[in-house]
This record gives C-alpha cells, structure tokens and sequence, in this order.
C-alpha cells in the first residue's frame, strides 16, 4: 500500500472496519488537555493557544533556563506497533539554536542524548549533533539508524508524518507530506507493548527553548 499524503483519508482496498483513529488535541473551550490522548509535563510553563494556523489549539511548551532541561509532550500507550500505522506530528520551534527536539512512536521514555537505545522512530533535530535539516531517526533493540531528510529545520510550523509497513518492513518519512526518506534497518520490535508517542524538547544552553505542538494523529490497521 502506498501513501503520498499521510494525513489524507485514503487507504486503498482497506476498510474503516480495519482502521483505528486515535488523535491528540486539546479543547477550545477550557483550554485544558483533552481527549484522553494527549498530556504534557516537565515543562517550567504551558499554555494552550491557537496554533498559528488560527484553527487548532495546541500545547506551548516552554522549558526551564537551566542547560539539559526537559519537556514532555506524550499520549496514551498505544500498545504493539500492528501491521501498518501512520503517525503525524504537527509542530513548530521557537528558537532552532542550543536545542534537541525529538517527535517519536517509542516503546519507553528515553533517556536524554542524540541516539537513546530505546526501540523508536520519527524525526530528531539536535544541534548537539550538528543538526541543520530534520532527521529520519529509528532504533531496533539498540540498533539506532539516522537518515538525513535534507529538508532544514526552520522556525515554521511543519507537519512530521511516519509510515511504518511491518509486512514490506520499511518506515517512510513524511515532512509537509512529501517523501524525504525510506528506512529499511533499525526498525523497532513488534514484539514490545508499550510504545506511545513522545515529543521532546531539551534545552541545551542557559536559556528557555519553546515548542508547539498542534496536534498529534495516528491510524493504524492490525488486520
């Protein structure tokens, strides 16, 4: 099954009886995290304003002023990786100096660090590792695989998309749904039953770093 635009309700011979639909988001009217699907700690402050494009409220997640501090956006446990799963993050930077961004699918929270050995995939940006475009990032049971997308990451909103195909074993990499890359080793286990979706933002100098994240969507087919 291909896909040229991940966040389109297109899913080939597939029936919506085999589809499942989960989505982070938070509420219009108290401002509040919602949903079930969505949480956020470990940031100094958080607000809950319009993303940029004036119509989905999101999580503004600012850091602390002390070095390697570390934010936390995250959903639910979404259990085993299934056969196919599509996942897409819609995020935007403050500032792209002396930070680490990392928008994953993982089975544990990871330690701090450019290549955490926990199973994961989806993107990576850190001027630790001099970082200047976004990262196509995954890891299988220590084995950590970066492909560079060679699309720079700016202060912009962008929309982050993952296709993970368990049947072809490859994981795709969307950003504003464009095909950047194709991963084919380091994939994560299908044997863990605990992955769930993570962005992190880490400071790494004496100042604030600040994250927005609109949204987070996934859909998924165990069938």
């Amino acid at each position: 099954m291909g896909f040229t635009n991940p966040l389109k309700n297109t899913w080939g011979s597939d029936t919506l009886n085999d589809l499942y639909d989960r989505r982070g988001a938070v509420t219009y009217t108290s401002a509040s995290v919602g949903q079930g699907e969505i949480s956020s700690n470990s940031w100094t402050t958080q607000t809950f304003p319009l993303a940029s494009n004036g119509q989905l409220p999101g999580i503004h997640g600012v850091t602390s002023s002390s070095a390697n501090n570390r934010g936390l956006i995250n959903g639910d446990t979404i259990g085993p990786l299934g056969k196919l799963r599509v996942c897409s993050w819609q995020v935007k930077l403050v500032q792209t100096t002396s930070c680490r961004l990392f928008c994953v699918v993982s089975a544990t929270q990871f330690t701090d660090g450019d290549t955490p050995t926990a199973d994961y995939m989806g993107f990576r940006y850190s001027t630790n590792a001099s970082d200047t475009n976004w990262q196509c990032v995954s890891n299988g049971n220590g084995a950590a695989g970066v492909t560079d997308s060679g699309v720079p990451v700016t202060t912009a909103e962008v929309l982050l998309s993952i296709v993970y195909d368990n049947v072809n074993g490859y994981i795709q990499y969307y950003i504003n749904r464009n095909l950047v890359a194709t991963r084919t080793t380091a994939l994560p286990r299908t044997t863990l039953t605990t992955y769930c979706w993570r962005t992190y933002l880490t400071t790494l100098a004496a100042a604030t770093k600040e994250v927005d994240v609109a949204f987070y969507n996934e859909r998924y087919t165990t069938v």
